[in-house]
C-alpha cells in the first residue's frame, strides 16, 4: 500500500474513534467564512506519476449545511511542470450524522478550469470530513477525483488545516 494512502486510512481510523466521543462545539453557520489549506498527495490514475500539491481555498455558509466557494491549486509534477486548478465549488454538510458535534462530514461538487502548458475544463467531486479542536479550528481529510477534459484524470488524498472567521 503506498505511503500517502496510508496516512489516509490512519487519519479517518483516528477521526472514526473520536466519533463516539460528545463534546460541545460551536460549528460553522451561516454567514462564516472558512479558510482551509491542503496538502495533496496524487494518484494519476493509468500512469505511474504521483507526487505532491498544495491547495488553497475560501468558503462562505449560506446556511450551516451548504457552504460555496473557490479553491486553487499547483503542483510541480516536473521541474518543467507546473499545473493546478482554479475551481469554484458547493459543498454540502453532513449534520447530525455523528453522536460527536466536532465531527463533520461532507461532500463537494467543483466546476472550473485546470491548467499546465494549456486550460482546460476540470471537475471536482469530493467527500471528506472536518475535524473541529477548538472553536474556530480544525483539521480536514478528503479523498477527490478530478475530471479534467484532456483525459488526465486524478485521484487524490487531500489532508489540511481550516479555520472560521466566526
Amino acid at each position: 500500500m503506498e505511503k500517502p494512502l496510508q496516512l489516509q486510512l490512519l487519519f479517518l481510523i483516528f477521526l472514526g474513534l473520536l466519533a463516539g466521543t460528545d463534546r460541545a462545539l460551536a460549528q460553522p453557520s451561516a454567514g462564516a467564512y472558512e479558510f482551509r489549506f491542503n496538502l495533496s498527495a496524487r494518484s494519476g490514475l493509468g500512469s505511474n506519476a504521483s507526487f505532491l500539491r498544495v491547495s488553497g481555498q475560501i468558503g462562505y455558509f449560506l446556511t450551516a449545511n451548504s457552504e460555496i466557494g473557490f479553491s486553487g491549486s499547483a503542483a510541480n509534477r516536473e521541474a518543467s511542470e507546473v499545473r493546478g486548478t482554479v475551481l469554484g465549488f458547493y459543498s454540502y454538510h453532513l449534520r447530525g450524522l455523528f453522536k460527536n458535534p466536532r465531527l463533520l462530514p461532507f461532500i463537494s461538487l467543483g466546476l472550473g478550469a485546470g491548467f499546465n502548458d494549456r486550460t482546460l475544463f476540470a471537475e471536482n467531486n469530493e467527500i471528506g470530513i472536518k475535524y473541529f479542536f477548538g472553536n474556530r479550528v480544525g483539521l480536514t481529510s478528503s479523498v477527490t477525483y478530478q475530471v479534467r477534459s484532456e483525459g488526465d484524470n486524478e485521484l487524490l488524498f487531500e489532508f489540511g488545516l481550516l479555520t472560521l472567521s466566526r
